[in-house]
Order: C-alpha cells, then structure tokens, then sequence
C-alpha cells in the first residue's frame, strides 16, 4: 500500500520534530548545568588542595627557618659567652701592666725621641 503523506501528516511530524528537538536542547542545557556544577565543584576541591599543600610548604619552611634562628642563636650565645671572657682577661692584663707601670715608671724615650743633650 502507498500511502502519501498529507499537509495534516507533514504539520504534526513537523510539530512532533520540533517538540523532540525543544526536549533535546532542554536536556543538553539541564547536562551543562550539571557539568558546571560538577566542574565548579572540583576546582573548589582542588583550590582547597592546593591551599593545603601550600600551608604545608610554609609550615615546612617556618620549621626549617626556626632551625636555623635556634642553631645561630646558640652560636650567638657561644660567642658572647666567650667574648666576656676575653674581655674579663683583657681587663686583667691592662690592670698588671697598669700596676707594673706604676711600679718601674714610665719607660725610658726610644732614642729618635731623646732630646739632644
């Protein structure tokens, strides 16, 4: 049997065809919007990720440089520890060499410095 379509058949099949295609571009848009979602959401968990290690790396340094403060403080702490000790020594020696002066006199002029007599 041939059947022929008719203007009717050709209307509703158009109709029928645009309705399909209204339902396709609504369940694409639905789709991106879900995939936006869903693409915002793993960069949100990938921001929060990346934060993360990033304080961790700062953590890491902070220890690393407190270390650091806390070995040279130490070496600080030698050094002054010492250099007072130079010190009181030094003090010492200039007070003998002080007495011993007092002690002997002034010491004689170098003979550049004598005055011709």
């Amino acid at each position: 049997m041939d059947e022929h379509a008719t203007k009717q058949d050709l209307t509703e099949l158009k109709v029928e065809v645009f309705q399909r295609m209204d339902g396709l571009k609504v369940e694409m848009f639905e789709r991106m919007d879900d995939l936006k979602v869903e693409m915002f959401q793993r960069m949100d968990e990938i921001a929060a990720i990346l934060e993360e290690r990033i304080r961790d790396s700062q953590t890491e340094l902070l220890r690393a440089v407190m270390s650091y403060q806390e070995s040279n403080q130490q070496r600080m702490t030698s050094l002054e520890t010492v250099d007072a000790a130079v010190m009181t020594r030094l003090a010492l020696v200039e007070e003998r060499v002080m007495k011993i002066d007092k002690r002997l006199g002034p010491p004689p002029l170098p003979p550049y410095e004598r005055p011709n007599a």
